[in-house]
């Protein structure tokens, strides 16, 4: 279907339209956006060759500076191929596939974000920029970077966090997931991204079927913003969040949110400015061993 003539062009430019008229909540723009966040499932397969270029460019440049001792050959940075590029240069009249990376669709995905109210149409749009960050290589990183420092698209994202809608708070949930493993815009997601993410983890009831998928991405959210900005973190951590973040370590429910808690609490005691508040708050290395397992307190590397 990405390759059907003029059926991308058609939706993008009946979506752009009904955005600029002010139609926002119209049953057909839903559709639409439907049929983009499916089209846009698992793009980076079919990525573009530029893209390709730039991996295989910056790959280079980080091998070479690992010959000369700057990074290990198996740097962490290049083992999860989670290192910054420039966003490559864009086609000016986007056609077809090309669309559904383009910049101009980012900037209409946001705006639709920012004015409709209906669930199904949120979701589309935050599912659509989640298909576009998922992948672990560049696009993901290029994707990230657009949506969060160029089109400035976090506001829109954190206020799904605010629905009352499950599958709408899983899908901004999940975006704000992938978007967090890119170090480059973690400065950006901090006063932003850090109050709303921990107030999930401190009063999401866990008892709807997204509950699972919400938490993780919290928890990995949480825990990797918290890895470059532990200062900050403290500011929103509370008693009720960590024990919450406890509870959930013991869910046997929950096995994928549970396993997202006991690596966010191994990683809060590995960090020396966190350690601290853990322990004023009654817990030691012991207690935290006992919740989160025999391998639990070791310095966890990879980030999710």
């Amino acid at each position: 279907m990405r390759n059907y003539t003029g059926l991308i062009d058609s939706l993008m430019a009946y979506v752009q339209n009904c955005v600029a008229a002010s139609r926002c909540d119209d049953k057909s723009v839903e559709n639409c956006m439907c049929i983009l966040h499916n089209l846009s499932y698992r793009l980076d397969a079919e990525v573009p060759t530029r893209y390709r270029q730039l991996e295989y460019n910056t790959r280079n440049a980080y091998t070479e500076k690992s010959s000369t001792g700057c990074f290990s050959n198996k740097s962490d940075k290049m083992m999860n191929n989670n290192y910054d590029c420039p966003l490559p240069e864009e086609e000016a009249n986007p056609k077809g596939s090309s669309w559904l990376y383009h910049s101009d669709a980012i900037r209409t995905y946001l705006n639709l974000m920012g004015k409709s109210k209906k669930d199904a149409t949120l979701e589309a749009c935050a599912g659509a920029l989640q298909n576009l960050t998922a992948s672990k290589g560049l696009m993901s990183s290029g994707m990230s970077q657009l949506i969060g420092l160029k089109e400035r698209g976090l506001p829109q994202i954190t206020r799904l966090l605010q629905s009352g809608n499950s599958d709408v708070v899983r899908s901004g949930a999940s975006l704000l997931s992938n978007m967090s493993r890119h170090p480059a815009l973690h400065r950006v997601m901090g006063n932003q991204v850090f109050p709303e993410v921990t107030r999930l983890l401190t009063s999401h009831t866990g008892n709807t079927s997204n509950s699972e998928d919400i938490l993780s991405s919290a928890c990995y959210t949480v825990r990797n913003l918290m890895a470059s900005q532990p200062q900050m973190a403290k500011q929103y951590f509370s008693s009720s969040m960590l024990n919450n973040v406890i509870n959930l370590c013991r869910s046997s429910a929950s096995p994928k949110a549970a396993e997202a808690a006991r690596l966010l609490l191994s990683d809060m005691w590995s960090s020396k400015e966190l350690q601290g508040m853990l322990r004023q708050q009654g817990f030691d290395r012991n207690m935290l061993g006992s919740l989160a397992g025999a391998n639990s307190l070791r310095n966890f590397t990879s980030r999710f």
